[in-house]
């Protein structure tokens, strides 16, 4: 039999005992057992007779609480086991009592004080024989000595539905928190001044604009998005230099200098006739592939500026214009000049000449007048004479193209190039047809389609090699076998392996990119699993760049529980969808 004195410190240290156990009542730690030691008033509430001194009898109580997905709700469950003096009776009953309580707490660890309310229903057994009906309302405090332990004060008033049987009940025990431990002082591994918990790079020297991570040109680009990490950039060109702000990337641009399309590679088209200005004869005057960029009204092949009759279809050698329409004589003078096609002619084919001038004698006007008198001969005048035998123009190189419009007389030539031969290329254009043809990787793909020019690959895959189906297989375990400690980013040891063999793929492939995606399941709090599964997914970016894969190869992201590929409902789906 253990002494009535001694009987309350024991209580004290049974609760203690219970209380280590305990757990705090947030989404992080949701379940939580509370313990205390109780003081009950059967009389205050009874207005008890005043002559009967006032006795307060003593209880313990354990209560189970579970958390409701919110920091500030929690469901409570304690069992009570008291002795009781009720006014008006000689002896003391002995009672157990179990409730359902809705509690709502501003719990919070950092806090020195956190109150709390709560209110709910329960049953009552006395001497294990009679029972009644209660309902409970009241406050409490948890007091802070520590991060992780907290004293606690509780006052209710308890209203039953029989008859002398309220009460005041009066608790105070202890709250330890084991998953509350002291804040980590802050870590800066990289010594860059950002803290390892903000740090997107935090083994790698960086910015504050690069969250952490480093920038070499001070583009404000984080190297390992920067395709040109070397040269400062916009974030247009994804990091590279661009310098007509066109917004094509100057490695890609053909003209730097000029504000250019990204259809022409970034070659300015003045006149918008979908035709380059460095291919168009005709820069400002919207013309068509075919005629150079140059305009030909008429659609005859012979570009306006070149044709005699733009807006009538004709041939090359009527200098654009149709064939029916008599050619204009030359003059006398230039058909003389060519033996080859001077003809005896009558005194009633041509008009006489006038006599030459004498120098010594000018009269220009006087002496000329008969070339005036050469007038266009009327319709009835016409059928007297004999028809005029049309005058041939010299052709001396035979190509077509009349010597008065042949900027190449003496070589054979064609009527696009005023008469003169094809152009030779330009040392310019030579290269550029070069580029077009060249093949480095010689796997029949031009440089120009093929999206790894270094190492050969068939066509339907851009010209890149095909990943192996064993190197596939890599991939593919570690989307499912990469594992972490709980609820942290660190990666377990027995996982390395299988990053070691992704970054043999990796290195294996130097043309390819790889992007690293963390997820999680539903459980717990979406922010708290939305920067989780961020973390684990940069845990597996710079384990990869420490085993020499270029950071600018990768990009990881997180996306807590927002993309599932099966049922969070059972534990065998959430497996899955930690990933």
């Amino acid at each position: 039999m253990i002494p009535m004195s001694s009987r309350p410190l024991l209580t004290l240290l049974i609760l203690m005992g219970l209380a280590v156990i305990s757990s705090a009542q947030t989404p992080e730690h949701p379940n939580g057992i509370g313990a205390r030691f109780l003081f009950l008033d059967h009389f205050t509430p009874n207005i008890a007779d005043r002559g009967e001194p006032q006795q307060l009898t003593n209880g313990v109580e354990v209560s189970y609480k579970r958390n409701l997905g919110t920091r500030y709700l929690n469901a409570v469950l304690p069992l009570k086991f008291a002795v009781a003096k009720f006014p008006g009776e000689a002896t003391e009953t002995r009672f157990a009592s179990a409730d359902l309580l809705l509690e709502a707490a501003l719990f919070n660890p950092d806090n020195l004080v956190s109150p709390y309310l709560f209110a709910g229903g329960g049953f009552v057994m006395e001497d294990f024989e009679e029972y009644n009906v209660q309902f409970p309302v009241g406050l409490g405090t948890n007091m802070r000595l520590s991060r992780g332990f907290f004293l606690n004060f509780q006052v209710e008033y308890r209203k039953s539905l029989d008859q002398g049987r309220d009460n005041l009940q009066y608790g105070a025990g202890f709250l330890f928190i084991p998953g509350l431990r002291k804040k980590p002082m802050p870590v800066d591994t990289d010594g860059d001044g950002i803290f390892d918990t903000d740090d997107l790079c935090p083994t790698l020297a960086g910015t504050p604009p690069c969250k952490g991570c480093p920038d070499m040109d001070n583009d404000s680009i984080a190297d390992h998005l920067d395709q040109c990490p070397e040269l400062a950039g916009t974030v247009a060109t994804s990091g590279c230099p661009d310098a007509d702000a066109d917004g094509i990337a100057d490695r890609d641009d053909e003209c730097q200098y000029l504000a250019g399309l990204p259809a022409f590679n970034g070659c300015p088209d003045t006149d918008g006739d979908g035709i380059p200005d460095k291919a168009d004869m005709c820069p400002e005057v919207s013309g068509a592939k075919e005629t150079d960029g140059c305009p030909d009204t008429d659609r005859d092949g012979i570009l306006d500026k070149d044709d005699k009759c733009p807006d009538v279809a004709g041939v090359a050698a009527q200098a654009g214009c149709p064939e029916d329409e008599p050619v204009k004589p030359a003059e006398p003078e230039v058909v003389m000049k060519d033996p080859e096609v001077r003809k005896p002619v009558t005194e009633k084919q041509v008009q006489p000449a006038p006599p030459a001038k004498k120098p010594a004698k000018p009269e220009p006007k006087k002496e000329r007048a008969p070339e005036k008198q050469a007038a266009p001969v009327k319709k009835e005048e016409a059928v007297a004479e004999k028809p005029k035998e049309p005058t041939r123009e010299s052709d001396r190189d035979g190509d077509g193209v009349p010597d008065s419009k042949d900027a190449c007389p003496d070589l054979f030539g064609e009527s696009r190039y005023a008469g003169c031969p094809k152009p030779v290329p330009s040392e310019e254009e030579q290269k550029e047809e070069a580029d077009l043809q060249a093949d480095r990787d010689g796997d029949g793909v031009p440089d120009y389609l093929d999206r790894c020019p270094l190492s050969p690959g068939p066509s339907g895959n851009e010209g890149c090699p095909v990943i192996a189906a064993e190197d596939r297989s890599v991939l593919d375990l570690a989307m499912r076998a990469i594992q972490f400690e709980s609820g942290s980013a660190i990666i377990l040891a027995k996982s390395y392996h299988t990053l070691d063999k992704v970054a043999e793929v990796m290195l294996k492939y130097p043309d390819y990119y790889l992007i690293i995606n963390g997820h999680t399941d539903n459980v717990g709090s979406t922010r708290v699993n939305q920067a989780l599964s961020e973390k684990r997914a940069r845990a597996c970016y710079n384990y990869l760049v420490s085993r020499g894969v270029k950071a600018k190869r990768m990009i990881y992201a997180g996306f807590g529980g927002d993309k599932p590929l099966t049922s969070n409902r059972k534990e065998e789906g959430r497996a899955i969808n930690r990933r």
